[in-house]
């Protein structure tokens, strides 16, 4: 499947957390400490769980034009939900709504405006060294999104981490 946009790089995790969310919002405190979801859908925004509690993991955020096929021989976690927003476009961020990716300042991977998107956030390693620090990443992400016009529900398709 070819992408319309690909954006990777090593991003620093705290907390073992993950957003993507808009540009110009911050990520507000978190209800649901503890954190028993890979993937927790809210308003506007995602949290994925990461395994390390502080440190840096790789992450590639992939926009596609349609759903994407399966790769369940490739990732141990596979989620998937909607985010809906209105505004500035979405980017991948930390819990203090620093953007990691893309790379480059005021960027965004989506549009502006009004839109509704499927995440499907896979991930290896996530149990390797969970709730530790680390100076190298141990755990890869790939975050596909792709444009749909109504809502589905969340999908859980693996979970072969035990996290």
């Amino acid at each position: 499947m070819e992408s319309i946009q690909r954006h990777s790089g090593i991003v620093d995790t705290f907390g073992h957390l993950l957003f993507i969310g808009q540009l110009d919002e911050v990520p507000e405190p978190d209800p649901d400490y503890p954190y028993l979801n890979f993937l927790s859908l809210y308003t506007g925004r995602i949290r994925i769980e990461v395994g390390t509690r502080f440190g840096p993991v790789n992450a590639s955020v992939e926009v596609l034009a349609q759903a994407p096929p399966l790769e369940p021989d490739a990732w141990e976690d596979i989620d998937e939900g909607d985010i809906a927003y209105s505004g500035s476009g979405l980017i991948l961020q930390d819990e203090v709504g620093l953007s990691l990716l893309p790379a480059e300042p005021e960027t965004t991977f989506t549009p502006d405006g009004e839109h509704r998107y499927r995440v499907r956030v896979s991930a290896r390693g996530r149990n390797i060294d969970y709730d530790h620090c680390t100076d190298v990443p141990l755990e890869d992400y790939l975050i596909q999104l792709w444009p749909v016009t109504c809502a589905s529900p969340r999908v859980s398709y693996q979970n072969r981490s035990g996290r």
